[in-house]
């Protein structure tokens, strides 16, 4: 798990390090005395006696020695050079001297294996390589005493060095390293599940909206399906880049028609195979063959498409979330190995751009929706895509009428009830406000908006009243979808209804109202700050809240009475 290289490491962390590169010689040293039940191997002679090449061979000057001689003086030196009091001695030696270069590549290597970094030209570096001189030489001093039989030495770093680094005021160093530990080893051996959930449940009794909640529960299980599921201390950055590549090539509709009851990684096989498919057929197929079924090529080409960048950046954020969370121990939490895996802003904008986004209706494609058997009269409740004479001014009727002269968006209509209208200065408004079990986008969305006349006169006062002074007004949506909204059954009508009657037009939705709303106050030369105010956008204008505080109801109202799309009705 690496840091980000801008991190600068905490006292805490150092001595972290500093402790790692003490114990690993002690350890060390516990391994080379477990596997030599006779205590002395490490000072024992090689097989065969000891040799010195100037015993074996007197000749008067080493540049007489053979090669034999020469190698085995080498392993000679290489063996003394090993021994416990020949490295005490060394290292005490580079200790007194204040010496840092012969610490420096056993430094280094500590800070890379705990994914920190200290800038080599700071004062702070040359600081901590002093001090691991004096580490290792403490802990090769005890290594001495043991090999010798003594036990008695402690096992902590120099006092002075634990209280050089150590955050707490108070807390005695030893006992804080082996909590810190202790706190480290527990959390780095939960699996990512596990601390996925529990930071989920944080995020919760911290007040996230249910739709958040379930945001979070896709991205656990997206990353568990998609990577597998492991310790946290196992988690490495080519995971979370195999996570963000993965999720580039999951479908957009995963959880509906083809993909319905797929896991991500299934629904990334079958679109492939889709994609496949479409290829394979004549360039002028206008159908494809797919699971002996035969399917529009355009609709196959739609379910193609692949998870979008901000999508993904949504899931990555929640990881990033958890390790930055109380559920890592702190000395953790610079160990973030989902850091710097967002996909920027300028990418995002770019897909965007390239993939196209929703648009405004054209005053054709107006004319023609609401000319059509929902406003102007069908069959039956049953069949509303045929013409006839019944017509029923349910949320049918009404729910796009509002979203086009309101600029409501779908969930905010949708979750509507009587209480949400009230009078201010004789002009009839809706609030839109969070509320039980609703949530509003942001701060910005909460917000007063006055009903048009047109709306007054196609009587939707009157139908607000008849459903009750708290009832839901659009009594016949329900909440459904992944994240149980009421607009997720308008939606999928809006869809349905369109297609049937061959009036669904590329890059358009039931948002494409929204956008009529503004498109059309824009053209009237409305300024950005009073489209802000009615339509709840943040980012429209930056004065948008200041100004909003003088705008009167009034004037809002005669921004709105602009609008006039010419629907036959």
């Amino acid at each position: 798990m690496n840091a980000p290289a801008s991190f600068r490491p905490s006292r805490l962390q150092l001595r972290l390090v500093l402790e790692r590169i003490f114990f690993r010689i002690i350890d060390e040293g516990d391994r080379l005395r477990d596997t030599d039940p006779d205590g002395f191997n490490r000072y024992a002679p090689p097989p065969g006696g000891p040799h010195t090449p100037v015993a074996a061979n007197p000749a008067p000057h080493p540049s007489q020695w053979t090669d034999e001689d020469w190698e085995e003086f080498i392993e000679e030196s290489a063996r003394a050079a090993t021994m416990p009091d020949i490295l005490t001695a060394e290292w005490q030696s580079y200790a007194y001297w204040n010496l840092s270069e012969p610490a420096k590549a056993i430094a280094d290597n500590a800070l890379t294996d705990a994914g920190l970094t200290l800038s080599k030209k700071s004062d702070e570096y040359t600081a901590f390589l002093r001090d691991t001189t004096r580490v290792i030489a403490a802990a090769y001093a005890i290594e001495e005493q043991r090999w010798n039989g003594d036990f008695s030495q402690s096992e902590l770093l120099p006092g002075f060095i634990a209280r050089k680094y150590r955050d707490g005021e108070h807390e005695p160093a030893g006992r804080a390293i082996g909590a810190i530990r202790k706190r480290e080893a527990d959390f780095l051996s939960r699996s990512l599940e596990d601390a996925a959930r529990e930071f989920m449940a944080l995020r919760r009794q911290g007040g996230t909206c249910a739709k958040t909640a379930r945001d979070d529960q896709t991205a656990i299980r997206y990353f568990l399906d998609l990577v597998g599921n492991m310790a946290m201390g196992e988690i490495e950055r080519h995971h979370v880049e195999k996570f963000r590549q993965e999720m580039s090539r999951v479908p957009v509709t995963i959880g509906k028609g083809i993909y319905r009851n797929l896991t991500p990684s299934q629904a990334i096989k079958a679109a492939d195979r889709l994609e496949e498919e479409i290829q394979r057929a004549p360039r002028d197929a206008h159908t494809i063959e797919w699971e002996n079924k035969r399917i529009l090529r355009a609709d196959a080409q739609k379910k193609t498409d692949r998870m979008r960048m901000k999508t993904t950046n949504k899931h990555l954020s929640f990881f990033t979330g958890l390790w930055r969370s109380s559920v890592v121990p702190e000395s953790l939490r610079a160990h973030n190995p989902f850091s710097g895996t967002l996909f920027r802003k300028k990418l995002i904008s770019n897909e965007t751009a390239r993939r196209g986004t929703r648009r405004a209706f054209t005053q054709d494609e107006l004319y023609e929706l609401f000319h059509s058997p929902a406003w102007q009269g069908y069959q039956s409740e049953a069949v509303r895509t045929a013409p006839g004479k019944a017509l029923v001014k349910d949320w049918h009727y009404w729910c796009p009428l509002l979203a086009l002269y309101a600029g409501l968006r779908r969930e905010e209509l949708a979750a509507l009830s009587a209480s949400d209208f009230e009078e201010i200065d004789d002009i009839w408004v809706v609030n839109i406000r969070p509320k039980n079990g609703t949530r509003v986008k942001s701060m910005a969305a909460i917000r007063q908006v006055p009903i048009h006349s047109k709306l007054l006169q196609l009587g939707f006062r009157q139908y607000v009243h008849a459903a009750g002074p708290r009832a839901q007004i659009f009594q016949g949506l329900r909440r459904t979808g992944t994240y149980l909204e009421y607009g997720e059954q308008l939606g999928k009508w809006f869809r349905y209804y369109r297609k049937q009657l061959g009036i669904y037009y590329p890059g358009t939705s039931f948002h494409s109202f929204r956008h009529n709303f503004i498109q059309a106050l824009r053209n009237k030369g409305i300024g950005t700050d009073s489209i802000a105010l009615l339509v709840g956008h943040e980012d429209l204008g930056v004065t948008a809240a200041v100004y909003g505080a003088n705008v009167s109801m009034r004037q809002k109202k005669e921004t709105v009475e602009q609008l006039n799309f010419k629907l036959p009705l």
